[in-house]
This record gives structure tokens, sequence and C-alpha cells, in this order.
């Protein structure tokens, strides 16, 4: 009896401070809306948790926190100029704040994007017009520069890209590429051809009947290619950082019934029909 009761924890006996914010980590991360919730509960716990909640962070001007904060926090960037407010000087500020960042989504107008995003060579993913990047008339196309050291995935956001291709393959670890408008059809046998990495060339769409483009019958044939359904790609990142399932793995899934022979080796849709 003695034994027992001296197994039993004191009153006030915590746990190590590493194993307690682990455990309020993986409960902030398996339920993101509730981190405000668990800022409350201590100093310490919203210190460990609040970062966490701008892992992804939707750039507007009305966005203000310290520096350091951004420095440490932020992985995922979204740069959203819906309402045509963001200047470049306020740009500048943010990049130059968020040098952690590997995700970044640019949906701004300002051009040429490239000087003041040049030092981000930590991108992982990155989605962008290559218009807005290089300038108009894609003059200055340079896919060997040191930004593109370490993309992988790459969304190509411009609705017209048939002088874009050319150098894709020059981007050394590139293995996911997706895009939207038709014209891209015009080079993509080329592209798969040419970048020897590449596992999955997405096209993404908001409407069914862009999904019955005959062009995609005859890339059918390549296991890479898939048409998935995106209404909203600005959401659709954020939302493979909190779950894991964008349109990436969603390629990645439908590539691996490829394989498998669940689906016909010929089928390219890769999701439900848009509604």
């Amino acid at each position: 009896m003695n034994d027992e009761v001296s197994h039993i924890p004191l009153p006030g006996t915590r746990l190590l401070p590493e194993l307690e914010r682990e455990i309020f980590e993986i409960a902030a991360l398996s339920r993101p809306t509730g981190i405000p919730k668990l800022m409350l509960v201590a100093w310490c716990f919203k210190e460990w948790v609040e970062p966490l909640l701008y892992r992804v962070i939707f750039v507007r001007p009305e966005i203000t926190k310290p520096r350091i904060f951004f420095e440490k926090a932020v992985r995922t960037l979204v740069l959203d100029d819906l309402f045509g407010a963001l200047d470049a000087a306020s740009i500048i500020s943010i990049v130059s704040a968020c040098n952690g960042v590997t995700d970044l989504v640019a949906n701004i107008s300002i051009t040429p994007l490239l000087p003041i995003i040049s030092g981000m060579t930590s991108l992982r993913t990155l989605g962008i017009a290559i218009q807005n990047l290089f300038g108009q008339g894609f003059l200055a196309v340079d896919f060997s520069h040191s930004l593109f050291a370490n993309i992988t995935h790459l969304d190509v956001l411009d609705r017209t890209v048939a002088a874009i291709p050319e150098g894709l393959h020059l981007i050394p670890n590139l293995t996911h590429l997706s895009f939207r408008c038709t014209d891209f059809f015009e080079v993509a046998p080329q592209v798969l051809e040419m970048c020897a990495k590449l596992q999955h060339l997405v096209f993404l769409v908001r409407y069914e009947s862009e999904r019955r483009h005959e062009a995609c019958v005859a890339l059918a044939e390549d296991p890479r290619f898939v048409v998935l359904s995106c209404v909203s790609f600005i959401e659709d990142l954020p939302l493979g950082v909190r779950t894991g399932w964008d349109h990436w793995a969603r390629a990645e899934g439908f590539a691996a019934s490829k394989r498998a022979r669940t689906v016909d080796r010929l089928a390219y849709i890769g999701d439900l029909p848009v509604s």
C-alpha cells in the first residue's frame, strides 16, 4: 500500500516543459480554430501556440505584428492584392520580415516582382504569374535564377503561357507543375519530355466544360497528367497546410491509383465533377 501511495504524483506536479509544449502544439495543429482559446490558458502556452496560428498568413495592409514574430512564425505567405491596396514598399517590408517562408502565393499585379522576392531562396512551393514575376512580354524570363533553386512545386497562374515553358527544365528540382490556361496544352508534351524530374503535371479547372478539352485526351496516356477542380487557389494552399489535402495531394493520389491500376490507364479526371 505504501509503495502504491509513493507513486501517486504530488499535487501541483507538472510535466516536463518540453513535453507540455509538444502536447499543446499537437492539440493546436489538430484544431487550428481552437488556438485562440489555448492562448488564454497561460502566457507560456500563448508563446508556444500563437506562432502556429500565423504559419499561413494572408497579407493585407491591416495586418500588424512585430518583425521578429513574422521571422519566427510564418512559413506560408499569401500576398493577396484583391483590392489593389498593396504597394511595392509594403510588399518589400513584408517579404524582408518573412525570411523563413517556404511556400509563397503572389496574387498581385505589381511587376516585375523578381527584384522584390529574389532573396527568398528557401522557397519550395511557388504560385505566381510568370509575367508578373519577370515583367511584361516574357523577355527576361530566367528559370535558372537562384529563386528557383529549391522550388519543387510551381503553380503557373498566367492566363497565357505560350512563351514560358521553354526554360522550365532549368528549374533543377521541379517535380510538380500546375497551370490554368488552355494555351499551355500547346507546349505540354515538350514540358513532359524536357523536365526530367517532373512527376505531376496538373491542369486546374473551375468549370466542367474546361475538363473536357480535347487536348486532355491526348495527354492522358502519360500517367503524370491529371485534371483537377480548384475553384479558389488562394484557399487551396492554406487548406493543404492545415489538412495535407490540397491539389498536389490529390494529384499524387490519382497517379498512385493509375499505377495500381485501380483506375483506367487513360483516365485523367482526378476528382468529382465541378459544380
